[in-house]
């Protein structure tokens, strides 16, 4: 399986501590090197900083061949987009709702931080309630309706 990331997937995993859910659920992640350096950008937190200076062997960077440009987009979303559709990637992990669509638009299967949490909860690797006051916690911005349906779906499948 071919899973490429974008910057706010793993920097969300790594501040709430769940960023040892992306191997357990996926295995190997791709990013492309606009996304290694915006992880190492001087604003980006320290601990995701720390976390990226010593890369676990299952996050790998990769070049980017063919660029998609896209104006509406940030450099680092229009790297992970290429190289997802150039590798044929099976998944693209993404929380940016223009990079979300533009993605969908190249056919590539989209997650975000939260459905990915989501999975986690499903596999019993997490508590969801605890993952998402974690996650609320951070700078990520997530709609109280989006929330309130991932709580509402979680409970209905532990219920059973």
């Amino acid at each position: 399986m071919i899973i490429v990331s974008d910057t706010s997937p793993i920097n969300y995993l790594v501040l709430t501590g769940y960023i040892d859910t992306l191997p357990a659920l996926f295995g190997e992640i791709i990013a492309p090197k606009a996304v290694y350096q915006e992880l190492l950008h001087a604003k980006a937190p320290a601990v995701v900083k720390e976390w990226v200076n010593s890369k676990p062997s299952w996050f790998t960077v990769h070049e980017v061949v063919n660029l998609f440009s896209a104006e509406e987009l940030g450099v680092g979303e229009q790297e992970a987009i290429s190289l997802a559709v150039h590798l044929k990637a099976n998944l693209f992990l993404c929380d940016d709702m223009a990079a979300r669509q533009f993605a969908k638009r190249q056919h590539l299967l989209v997650l975000g931080t939260l459905g990915i949490l989501e999975e986690a909860a499903k596999q019993n690797r997490l508590n969801l309630q605890e993952a998402v006051q974690k996650l609320t916690a951070t700078s990520c911005r997530l709609r109280a309706d989006v929330i309130r349906e991932a709580l509402m779906r979680d409970e209905k499948r532990r219920e059973g």
